[in-house]
């Protein structure tokens, strides 16, 4: 009984604390928040040189997350059928639990082929305000935040127009 009790209590005080992250986060209808990062392939990428010119699919991941590893085929998947058509993917590991070395690793056994950053510190996974991991994030052409939530959107093909207006 007193074990059901801590437990109630501990998941009452982690979800006080929670709250305030996801009510401040980026949501939909926003603007993407200005970012500049370098992928673990060396290419420099930075919100302004997107802005105006393509939909961008983030999806925030850490190596120790069951649901981000069963993510990885999905947004393969979708990133050979909408990378080709305009749309950057980019895989952001939170930093969180995790080392560049551990990342690229993982990122070679579970073939990720999309363009990953390691997030040392954090500080862009702060910027667009994730409270946890998967998070997926889609930006459309004029820069505006059009998705957010725990897995990539079912109807991605239906809505890609919508994101490239």
């Amino acid at each position: 009984m007193q074990n059901r009790i801590r437990k109630t209590l501990y998941l009452l005080v982690l979800g006080m604390l929670l709250l305030p992250l996801t009510a401040q986060a980026v949501q939909v209808g926003e603007p993407m928040p200005s970012f500049s990062l370098t992928t673990l392939d060396g290419k420099v990428i930075d919100s302004s040189s997107l802005v105006g010119q393509k939909p961008v699919f983030f999806v925030f991941w850490a190596t120790w997350c069951p649901n981000c590893k069963a993510e990885i085929p999905h947004i393969n998947e979708m990133a050979e059928e909408f990378g080709p058509k305009g749309m950057t993917f980019l895989g952001i590991n939170v930093g969180v639990n995790d080392s560049e070395k551990k990342v690229r690793r993982y990122a070679e056994k579970y073939k990720m082929h999309y363009p990953l950053y390691f997030d040392e510190g954090s500080k862009l996974t702060r910027t667009f305000k994730v409270a946890g991991t998967p998070t997926v994030i889609i930006v459309d052409k004029s820069g505006i935040v059009r998705y957010r939530d725990v897995a990539p959107p079912p109807d991605l093909l239906t809505n890609f127009d919508m994101l490239n207006q």
